[in-house]
């Protein structure tokens, strides 16, 4: 999969819905480097764990449980969770409680759902907007395994999809119309194979939904149409 590093190299299929006076306002307003990391717990639905930030439990996504203070003067980034090797400073842990000893070829009993997708992208996008974190600053775990981010020096050897697949959280496609996922593949070289036709890889599925509802939330802050322009 090619990293995903900003709106102006997302999927081409939001990439092209993002009005140029956003593009403008979004990077001087959404700017913190912190980021946020997607997991599945490979646990039942009703479990949740402390090494997240926040769990959504499945399958129907509607109760979210965090792990720290409720309180509005705790910054969450600011309280390390264990969900993440060698990427627990000043990063958020999301775990979708799922995919009960789930494998590429059999999801099992407690599959992710997509209910838990779109409540994913909810609290992705509240993060976000509370924050003010780009989305292009939320990788899987999948991602953060091969080090998509490609930081330097490397924090550790590559133990994801494309690699040895110990971690695999999020790595399929989605289509959103069939509301059906399915693993993704890795062809020739280690180079991932292309989605099938209506299909997006996930994460950026989740990026590019989370991008079109801040541009959507901060619509009065750079839309001309509302009086205050840029």
């Amino acid at each position: 999969m090619k990293a995903y590093y900003g709106p102006m190299q997302m999927e081409k299929s939001y990439k092209e819905k993002l009005d140029k006076n956003f593009l403008t306002y979004f990077p001087y307003h959404y700017n913190r480097r912190s980021r946020i990391y997607l997991h599945w717990s490979a646990g039942p639905y009703r479990l949740d764990f402390d090494d997240y930030h926040k769990n959504i439990l499945g399958p129907d996504g509607k109760t979210i449980i965090q792990t720290y203070p409720h309180t509005p003067h705790v910054d969450p980034f600011t309280v390390v969770r264990a969900h993440t090797y060698h990427r627990n400073s000043d990063a958020i842990g999301v775990g979708l409680s799922c995919m009960t000893g789930a494998t590429t070829n059999d999801y099992g009993e407690n599959p992710l759902t997509p209910e838990m997708i779109d409540a994913c992208i909810e609290l992705l996008r509240n993060l976000c907007n509370n924050y003010r974190v780009p989305p292009h600053n939320i990788m899987s775990h999948a991602e953060a395994g091969d080090n998509k981010d490609n930081p330097e020096p490397l924090p550790h050897e590559p133990y994801g999809p494309e690699s040895t697949c110990e971690r695999w959280d999020l790595w399929c496609y989605y289509n959103p119309v069939k509301r059906h996922l399915m693993t993704a593949k890795i062809g020739k070289g280690g180079v991932t194979a292309p989605a099938p036709e209506g299909y997006l890889y996930l994460p950026d599925y989740i990026r590019g939904e989370v991008i079109l509802k801040i541009q959507d939330d901060t619509r009065k802050y750079w839309d001309p149409a509302f009086g205050k322009g840029l």
